[in-house]
């Protein structure tokens, strides 16, 4: 069994780097935000202890530990995006022998955990998010430790709470919403009526709990624990974010059956529907037997975020599909012939397999291919003499894209960078230099999603014409180009 667990590790691995592959990595704004800021922390020795803020709301911040588990491959390869989406696809693919582990102890069956195991080494959801250089993208590992610990826990093995506690702590690290599993865990431990053990490791375990977590304490003393203030708000004073308990509770609903659909049989709803409703039945009827009850509530879990809020983003559950993975592989192991779960087997592995579709819902701009193709056009075009260049990128106003593919991909390949004809651009996002008024051509890079409004568009054609003459315009994936030679050089 060692061997094919190792034989899933290494095809979890190998259809990651396939989806990857050369380039099709996201490259939005959060993410250049990230690596930017670890890449500085290494630069300039400046150890970060605040996390990014969490969504729109300036009080919540993620921990820092992102910033932290991305820094060895910036370090190493230059701050290459591509190697820093291997890196995260190679900490992902250990999900595969960490959800086996886990099916083996709950169910004491062999199949059943490999099964799981291979849904998830094949599963479009955790192939999609392997690749992402996202903070949730971890998570996917941590959040099923700390429910494996947790169940070890559970079934005598008193240490296993320690670090159970360490993956929530390092879960809420990556992504602040993970605060939900707190709860849950203090409830599954009432409802298993579990004995506390003894005074050392109960003094340990929240130790380590408050280390894991202690940046994001700092965060919240600095200032004003304005973060906390605004989740109490929404669970105890009637706060709730998004349109009410009673919608949230059915954005939930949907957003759940998404992710079943995702995680087994991609963007067939109707599949995910009755999947998740076959599922749940089936652990229903068999609540009383300790291993389904642990699971169903590890299914039901994220219902406790419905009374603060639901975030209509697709990672937003994205702590479900070590549980469908579990659920799905031992409900296959029980079909009646082995040719049967041969063939289910297959028929996940090819419906899964090279799905046509983005599960993030990112603009073709922000693929990082895309990105590069446009640097090679700007730098080719101009037969490798000194060019400037303006964009109008989403968020406006900052340079983000081009900053950081010029500064790691532009100057390495061709050996130089171009100027920057364009607002002021603040720190770290100054990477290219003020124009000095020798260059011929300036490139007008126009960011084509429906997110900017026409008119930002269209004050950046009727600037560049006040200074620059069009000499071609070129249209690459969710990006236009123009090409100008600038009046003074006419």
């Amino acid at each position: 069994m060692k061997k094919i667990i190792i034989l899933l590790f290494v095809l979890a691995f190998t259809l990651r780097l396939y989806s990857i592959f050369p380039n099709k990595i996201i490259l939005g704004y959060d993410q250049i935000r990230d690596l930017f800021v670890a890449k500085n922390m290494w630069i300039d020795k400046d150890l970060k202890i605040i996390g990014p803020t969490a969504g729109n709301n300036l009080n919540l911040h993620h921990g820092v530990a992102f910033l932290y588990y991305i820094l060895p491959p910036i370090v190493i390869f230059n701050g290459n995006p591509f190697w820093i989406s291997v890196w995260n696809c190679f900490i992902s693919s250990f999900a595969v022998i960490i959800i086996y582990l886990f099916s083996k102890s709950l169910f004491k069956d062999k199949v059943a955990a490999a099964i799981s195991a291979y849904i998830t080494a094949v599963s479009y959801y955790f192939i999609s998010y392997a690749g992402w250089i996202g903070n949730p993208s971890p998570t996917l590992v941590t959040v099923p430790l700390t429910f494996y610990f947790l169940w070890k826990f559970i079934n005598g093995n008193q240490k296993s709470l320690i670090f159970s506690l360490l993956f929530l702590g390092l879960s809420i690290q990556f992504e602040l919403f993970f605060i939900y599993l707190i709860p849950v865990l203090i409830g599954i431990l009432i409802l298993f009526r579990q004995k506390l053990p003894n005074k050392k490791i109960i003094i340990l375990s929240l130790l380590i709990f408050l280390l894991t977590i202690s940046t994001m304490i700092a965060t919240e003393i600095k200032y004003n624990f304005s973060g906390m203030k605004d989740i109490f708000g929404a669970v105890f004073m009637g706060e709730t974010q998004g349109q009410g308990i009673i919608n949230n509770l059915l954005a939930m609903i949907n957003g759940f059956f998404e992710t079943f659909s995702d995680s087994i049989w991609p963007r067939n709803i109707t599949f995910g529907k009755l999947f998740a409703l076959f599922t749940l039945l089936f652990f229903l009827i068999n609540v009383k037997k300790k291993p389904f009850f642990f699971l169903l509530i590890y299914f039901l879990s994220p219902l406790v975020m419905v009374i603060a809020g639901f975030h209509g983003s697709p990672w937003f559950l994205i702590g479900l599909p070590p549980a469908i993975a579990i659920s799905s592989g031992y409900l296959i192991s029980k079909l009646k012939h082995p040719i049967l779960i041969i063939l289910s087997c297959f028929l996940i592995y090819y419906v899964n397999f090279d799905v046509d579709t983005n599960l993030l819902g990112a603009d073709d701009s922000s693929i990082l291919t895309n990105q590069m193709v446009v640097i090679d056009y700007t730098y080719q075009s101009s037969n490798y003499k000194n060019f400037t260049i303006n964009s109008v990128t989403n968020p406006l106003y900052i340079n983000y894209p081009w900053a950081y593919n010029y500064g790691w991909y532009g100057l390495k390949k061709y050996g130089y960078l171009p100027t920057w004809t364009g607002g002021d651009q603040l720190p770290p996002y100054d990477v290219l230099a003020n124009s000095n008024n020798d260059e011929e051509y300036i490139y007008l890079i126009i960011d084509q999603t429906p997110r900017i409004p026409n008119i930002y568009k269209d004050n950046a054609y009727d600037w560049a014409n006040k200074i620059s003459l069009l000499v071609e315009e070129k249209k690459f994936e969710g990006l236009i180009v123009q090409k100008r030679r600038l009046f003074h050089k006419i």
